[in-house]
């Protein structure tokens, strides 16, 4: 069995005498035994000295450039330096002078420090049923603590799966635009996703799947005359109300079935579309045609070329209205939420107004389509990309829908 060694008396005074501050030898060649005050004036001349040539390197200096000033300075830095550890060190030397008078004052409170039994003894005696139950209420307050973590966790791992189902449905959506066949149920789903995302990365993701499904899908619906007739008309007659760069759509309030489908060229080169209901169609032409659309209702429509100028007129009442990519275009729409515009300029919005067989449709309430948010605009005030035409501009489109 092994047996304690006892330091001598010596060996403790020495080591004492070592970690108090000022009574260890000093050793030049080692920093770590100089004192505070020399150890603050070392720190501060060395840091002097090394900006200084860190001065010169980048100035491209002499050493001896300015050398008296900076000799000034550096010794004035050594001084602040050794007048802080001389700080330190009377701090450190009254601590020990309070703790050292306090132990000659009340000798008995540091019997025990002396006595190896009784060190023991209350080592083991710390032990009890309170100690335990003390830890027991610690170990449940870290526990506590742990929770808001574990919930921040969740809320992410929520955020990561529904980042994963988006992927799948991305993915999903470009198989089924290379493959031609289109599910209804992909496209409900990524509109769903976008009407989440609002605008940013996924939203352009989710634009780029959706267009990729329409003209996979184009021609796919196209069906023959059916069997009630439908006209629209506009009581105030105008040239040119707008025009739009991207896929034209309409969306009133009434539905009605398809009509015939009608593309002709003017002669002044524009391609006029008329009398189209629920149709998704591909509108061919050369590039530079003007194209002018004319009652249509619940169309999809995708140019295999690139239009000069889309004349479009937008009647549309929805809970909320998404218009992107478009130019000069006028907008009559009633919405509950909001209209949302993103990459248009001049942009004119009116209120919804149509009368269906001479009866008028009531729009939502409010005057949200007052209100458009326009996402490229993120500065306070109205943006300088849409306005709200005067009132001799709004228009009532006219809805006549009778059977054969």
């Amino acid at each position: 069995m092994a047996e304690s060694t006892r330091v001598s008396p010596e060996e403790l005074e020495r080591r004492e005498k070592y970690l108090r501050a000022g009574l260890r030898e000093v050793n030049l060649m080692d920093p770590f035994t100089w004192s505070y005050p020399m150890k603050g004036a070392g720190v501060m001349v060395g840091a002097s000295l090394v900006s200084a040539h860190l001065y010169n390197m980048w100035n491209k200096r002499p050493f001896y450039f300015a050398i008296v000033p900076r000799l000034i300075a550096i010794g004035v830095m050594g001084a602040i330096g050794y007048g802080m550890g001389s700080l330190r060190e009377h701090h450190y030397k009254t601590r020990d002078a309070v703790i050292q008078h306090y132990i000659e004052l009340h000798p008995k409170d540091f019997d025990h420090f002396n006595d190896t039994t009784k060190m023991l003894d209350e080592a083991a005696s710390s032990e009890s049923s309170d100690a335990i139950a003390r830890k027991k209420e610690l170990l449940m307050q870290r526990l506590q603590q742990r929770r808001p973590a574990k919930q921040s966790k969740s809320g992410t791992d929520q955020a990561k799966l529904r980042e994963e189902e988006l992927t799948e449905v991305l993915n999903r959506a470009r198989e089924q635009a290379e493959s031609g066949v289109v599910d209804e149920e992909t496209v409900k789903t990524l509109e769903s996703f976008l009407s989440l995302e609002g605008c940013g990365w996924s939203a352009k993701r989710i634009q780029s799947a959706l267009e990729l499904l329409r003209k996979a899908g184009v021609g796919a619906n196209s069906e023959g005359p059916q069997k009630s007739t439908f006209s629209f008309s506009i009581s105030k007659k105008r040239n040119n109300s707008g025009s739009s760069g991207g896929t034209p759509k309409t969306t009133p309030a009434v539905p009605s079935e398809s009509t015939s489908f009608i593309q002709k060229v003017s002669s002044d080169n524009a391609i006029s579309l008329a009398d189209l209901t629920g149709e998704t169609r591909v509108v061919t032409g050369k590039d530079g045609n003007d194209v002018k659309l004319k009652e249509i209702r619940n169309c999809r429509l995708s140019f295999t070329f690139r239009p000069s100028t889309v004349h479009i007129q937008i009647f549309a009442t929805a809970q909320q209205l998404r218009i992107h990519t478009s130019n000069e275009l006028r907008l009559h729409v009633g919405v509950r939420a909001a209209v949302i515009i993103e990459s248009c300029t001049n942009i004119r919005m009116a209120p919804y107004r149509v009368l269906f067989n001479n009866e008028p449709i009531e729009a939502p309430p409010g005057d949200a389509w007052k209100r458009p948010n326009d996402f490229d605009w993120l500065a306070e005030g109205q943006s300088p990309n849409w306005t709200v035409a005067p009132e001799e501009e709004w228009e009532t489109a006219v809805v006549n829908s009778s059977s054969q």
